[in-house]
């Protein structure tokens, strides 16, 4: 049997792992039409896998050290998109562990998955447009500008995001699912 001290142990470094993964994975990202600025990656598919394996709580510092990681490494906007990718993201695995987490079933995941795509659509639209595309572009767009790019690109983009990442992450929960007791 594991100690307490084993368990924390263990749990840091499945965080670790799980970070170190999700960060490779972000760099596989790729264009889909909408900006530049704007790249799908199937990073959060790790996360929430570590947040069905570990809760809520692991998922989150997944999404922080994966982006940490980018920030300090390669971060091509000054850190503004890692802030903003974090800010998406935790608002997209954390309230899909949290529902999973109720019932721990296929359906609560299901629906844990597009609670976490609501989420994560709507974060990310207040947050580009009161705080990324502010830091972003400073004042040189006037608050029309934002509300207009918010409509025209981030909220689309976000609804495709969330249907594509909860596809994934629910097909790879399913056919990982025999193997989750290696994880806890």
């Amino acid at each position: 049997m594991y100690s307490i001290s084993n368990q924390k142990t263990r749990y840091i470094v499945r965080i670790g792992v799980f970070s170190a993964l999700a960060f490779i994975i972000m760099l596989l990202e790729f264009y889909i039409g909408f900006a530049e600025y704007l790249k799908l990656d199937f990073s959060d598919v790790i996360a929430m896998i570590g947040g069905i394996t570990m809760g809520p709580l692991a998922a989150a510092a997944i999404q922080l050290v994966k982006n940490l990681l980018k920030a300090l490494i390669i971060t091509r906007t000054a850190g503004i998109g890692e802030l903003a990718n974090l800010i998406v993201g935790i608002a997209f695995v954390v309230p899909a562990s949290i529902v999973y987490h109720k019932f721990k079933s296929n359906k609560s995941l299901f629906l844990g998955l597009i609670v976490g795509s609501i989420s994560m659509v709507i974060f990310a639209c207040i947050a580009n447009l009161f705080i990324i595309l502010p830091l972003y572009f400073g004042n040189s767009l006037t608050f029309e500008m934002r509300w207009n790019t918010v409509l025209a690109v981030f909220l689309p983009f976000n609804i495709i995001k969330g249907i594509v990442v909860s596809l994934v992450t629910y097909l790879l929960h399913l056919a990982m699912k025999p193997i989750y007791k290696h994880f806890i």
